[in-house]
C-alpha cells in the first residue's frame, strides 16, 4: 500500500473516531461535552495536519526546486555591544542564517504552514485558517496552555473540517 493511501486509510479512521466523539457529546448533559469535543478537536487537527503535510510532499516530488524556499531562520552571535544604559537587555551584532525547507517526520504544524504559504501552495486565507486550526490543537496541550480554555465546542471542529475539505480539494486538485 502507497503512503498516499495508508494516510487516507488513516484519515478515514480518524474520521469515525471524530463521528463517535460527537455521537456520544449529543448524548451527555452539556457541561459534559466540551471532554468530546477537545478529544474530537485534536483528532481532526490532526487529520489537517496530515493533508497538509501530503499536499506538501507531493509538491515537493513534483517540484524538487521548492526545497530551496528558505523557511527557517536563525540567528549567530557574532560580537556583543558594550552597554550604554544600564538595563539587563544587550545589543549584539548577529548573522542571519536562513536555511531551505526539509519536511520530515519531525516537521512543525508551523513550519508546514509557513512553508505552504511561501511556496505559494495554499492562500494567506487558508493559512490564517490553518494557523486558528494549530493554535486551537495547541490549546488542548497541557504543558503548552497560554490560557485556562477549559470549554471546546463542536464549532471549532466544524471549523477544522472546513479547512481540512479545503486542503483536500486542493490536493485532489493539484493531483
Amino acid at each position: 500500500m502507497s503512503d498516499t493511501a495508508t494516510l487516507f486509510q488513516n484519515a478515514e479512521t480518524t474520521v469515525e473516531e471524530v463521528v463517535v466523539m460527537l455521537s456520544h457529546a449529543q448524548q451527555v448533559t452539556h457541561s459534559q461535552r466540551t471532554t468530546y469535543y477537545r478529544s474530537a478537536l485534536f483528532l481532526s487537527a490532526s487529520i489537517t495536519e496530515a493533508i497538509l503535510y501530503e499536499l506538501i510532499r507531493r509538491h515537493l516530488d513534483n517540484n524538487p526546486e521548492l526545497c530551496n524556499v528558505k523557511t527557517s531562520t536563525k540567528y549567530k552571535k557574532i560580537h556583543t555591544l558594550p552597554r550604554v544604559v544600564r538595563s539587563d537587555k544587550q545589543l549584539v551584532v548577529c548573522e542571519k542564517e536562513t536555511h531551505p525547507f526539509r519536511l520530515g517526520g519531525q516537521t512543525g504544524f508551523k513550519e508546514m504552514n509557513e512553508f505552504a504559504l511561501k511556496a505559494e501552495l495554499i492562500t494567506r486565507s487558508i493559512f490564517n485558517r490553518l494557523e486558528n486550526v494549530r493554535k486551537r490543537r495547541n490549546e488542548i496541550h497541557l504543558h503548552a496552555l497560554s490560557s485556562s480554555r477549559r470549554s471546546f465546542r463542536k464549532y471549532d471542529i466544524e471549523k477544522t473540517a472546513n479547512v481540512t475539505h479545503l486542503l483536500v480539494r486542493r490536493l485532489l486538485n493539484d493531483f
